[in-house]
């Protein structure tokens, strides 16, 4: 998937809406299927929907926080960068899921990275992980 239409911070934004029907979605499906089908039906849904006008990836990531803090209950970082990632695909943005852990602490966190940046998560925190491989898209 290429690049795709990017902008950083004029450009289409998802409603806060939106972001919530598919945390709630991806959350499901994590309870129900775990992990490895979720990731696989993501992906399928990611290659499906590609669409042509820019999006914000900022603006996209503070979406998908925003809605995740109005859900009920505790949405995790999994779940709230599947749902940012597939966002991001859909409008043909080659971003990343990534996964870490912190050495000699019961921590492992996920984020989504762009360019080798990350998007929805501070850069700090990201380096006292260890960075697991790259999951393919």
């Amino acid at each position: 998937m290429s690049n795709g239409p990017v902008d950083r911070q004029a450009a289409h934004v998802p409603s806060v809406w939106r972001c919530m029907v598919i945390l709630i979605a991806v959350r499901l499906s994590l309870r129900c299927f775990g992990f490895g089908r979720t990731w696989r039906a993501l992906q399928r849904s990611a290659r499906v929907a590609s669409r042509a006008r820019p999006i914000s990836l900022d603006a996209t990531a503070s979406q998908v926080a925003v809605a995740a803090a109005c859900l009920p209950g505790r949405l995790r970082c999994l779940e709230q960068s599947l749902t940012l990632w597939l966002m991001l695909r859909r409008y043909g943005v080659a971003v990343s899921l990534r996964l870490g852990i912190k050495p000699y602490a019961p921590l492992a966190h996920a984020w989504v990275e762009y360019d080798g940046a990350p998007l929805n998560e501070k850069l700090e925190l990201i380096r006292k992980l260890v960075p697991l491989p790259e999951i393919p898209a």
